[in-house]
C-alpha cells in the first residue's frame, strides 16, 4: 500500500479539525481531531504491518496541512 493508493481509492475520506497548543515555554502539544473513512483492506493492512502503518500515518498527516 502507498500512499497514492490511499489517496485514489473513492472510498477513502478524511476529515480533520480541532487544534489546541500549550502555553509558552511548555512542551509543545497540538490536538487535532480526525474522522477517517477507509476501505477494510487497507486498514486490516496498516493493522498488520508497522510499514505500512507508517504509510497510512503519513498520509493522514498530510492531511492534516492541506
Amino acid at each position: 500500500m502507498t500512499q497514492d493508493d490511499i489517496q485514489n481509492d473513492p472510498i477513502t475520506v478524511c476529515f480533520t479539525s480541532g487544534g489546541s497548543a500549550a502555553e509558552p515555554g511548555t512542551d509543545e502539544v497540538e490536538t487535532v481531531n480526525v474522522e477517517l473513512r477507509l476501505a477494510a483492506s487497507k486498514w486490516a493492512e496498516a493493522v498488520a504491518s508497522g510499514t505500512q502503518a507508517k504509510v497510512l500515518i503519513k498520509w493522514i498527516e498530510a492531511q492534516r496541512v492541506q
